[in-house]
């Protein structure tokens, strides 16, 4: 979703209907996921409370720029997510923000049903419910926060992530299939021991992976590693990597494709690819000015008018001198 304000969220938060019945975590991811509240490629995690059955647990990774206040608003949307699920049984949902640049640490923010009831009919402004809705810092100092934040973390999603700290040693179980080659299973167990490290206790000495086939649950794989073991393999693996680049390429869009979204600057923005399009047809690569304008589309939302303004103005400039040639 990105960094953004909400002067319209009041629009979204309509009334709830709590029922008795309870809500899957899969369906909530499911919403969640639909609702496309959080940016591509950010993994969420959903529990239930061991509190109350009526309360869920939310966990995700934060923006490296986002501030208290961007949580807040990530928080209100998950929550609300989870709370139009009908019939629903949700009154409180706690949303753990993890972040590389907080290692060991996380962001908890607590939404109740009646924030987003109040919200949603007008009995509150924007900035009073943000005022309203408590932020605070924890450390990574139980099971379920370690499980939810390796979770939350993992490129690839392993199912069932379980850790338990047993003395020196920190227990971590998954799901693998059997058939996945030893080498490949070192590589994961790596992967797992690494992810672990930044939210370990000081007391932690030994990591120990095991993975179970669920077609195969009677057998399992086990793998120990001290924790200065993976943080030398590790460096060895980046090493051995560094030579192997991975570089980011955006998909070719036809321009012709290419609708306008609603938001500020509309009317310019919309004049700006009708010239964008005219250029195509006069056999102009416009590779380079679509990709522009279809990343700038992303800044059209209330709150980044000065920098959609901006990036307007030099790309109509970069369109115009095209139209010269």
């Amino acid at each position: 979703m990105g960094l953004w304000a909400i002067p319209a969220l009041a629009c979204t938060l309509l009334a709830l209907n709590p029922a008795p019945a309870a809500i899957s975590p899969d369906d909530v991811t499911a919403a969640i996921e639909k609702a496309k509240i959080l940016a591509p490629g950010i993994r969420v995690s959903v529990s239930p409370s061991k509190e109350a059955k009526e309360e869920l647990n939310i966990t995700t990774f934060r923006n490296v720029k986002a501030e208290d206040k961007d949580c807040k608003i990530e928080a209100v949307l998950l929550a609300k997510a989870a709370m139009d699920l009908g019939p629903i049984a949700v009154t409180r949902v706690q949303v753990y923000f993890y972040s590389s640049a907080m290692s060991g640490k996380y962001k908890k923010v607590t939404v109740t049903a009646g924030d987003v009831k109040a919200f949603g009919a007008g009995a509150m402004s924007q900035e009073q419910l943000l005022k309203s809705i408590d932020i605070s810092e924890g450390d990574l100092n139980s099971s379920n926060q370690m499980s939810s934040y390796m979770q939350s973390s993992m490129a690839t999603l392993p199912e069932n992530v379980v850790t338990a700290q047993k003395g020196d040693e920190m227990e971590i179980t998954t799901n693998l299939n059997s058939a996945v080659s030893e080498r490949d299973a070192k590589f994961e167990a790596l992967q797992l021991a690494e992810m672990s490290l930044p939210a370990l206790k000081a007391d932690v000495k030994k990591i120990k992976i095991t993975f179970v086939d669920p077609a195969n649950p009677t057998g399992s794989r086990e793998a120990l590693l001290s924790v200065g073991d993976v943080k030398a393999l590790n460096d060895k693996v980046v090493t051995a990597l560094s030579a192997l680049t991975v570089s980011d390429k955006a998909a070719d869009v036809s321009v012709q494709s290419v609708k306008v979204v609603d938001g500020p600057m509309k009317d310019q923005r919309q004049k700006i690819l009708a010239d964008i399009q005219k250029l195509e047809k006069t056999g102009t690569d416009v590779k380079l000015l679509t990709q522009s304008f279809v990343s700038i589309e992303k800044l059209a939302t209330p709150g980044n008018e000065a920098q959609l303004a901006d990036a307007l103005t030099k790309l109509n400039k970069a369109v115009e001198d095209a139209q010269k040639k």
